[in-house]
């Protein structure tokens, strides 16, 4: 993560990587803290893949040239690590 990238761009985000061979639906998830976002209806996260959600959505494609960036995320992670666990 981080707070500013390339030509004063907000290219803040979060990153989440599942691990299981099957894409797991994360509709209506939350992820809260330093950084707070709520997933969309129909939202998944396809088997053995990431999902990128940003501050600015469109920054961070810009910057990075990701594709299915979601957003925007409210808050700011700059400073404050934000940890998004698994229970299981």
């Amino acid at each position: 993560m981080a707070a500013a990238g390339p030509n004063g761009s907000d290219d803040e985000f979060i990153e989440l990587y599942n691990s299981n061979p099957w894409a797991e639906d994360v509709s209506g998830y939350q992820i809260s803290g330093a950084a707070d976002y709520t997933f969309p209806a129909g939202t998944s996260i396809p088997a053995r893949s990431y999902r990128v959600i940003a501050a600015k959505a469109t920054d961070v494609t810009a910057v990075y040239g990701l594709s299915g960036v979601l957003g925007p995320f409210t808050n700011s992670t700059t400073g404050n690590p934000t940890n998004v666990l698994d229970n299981g």
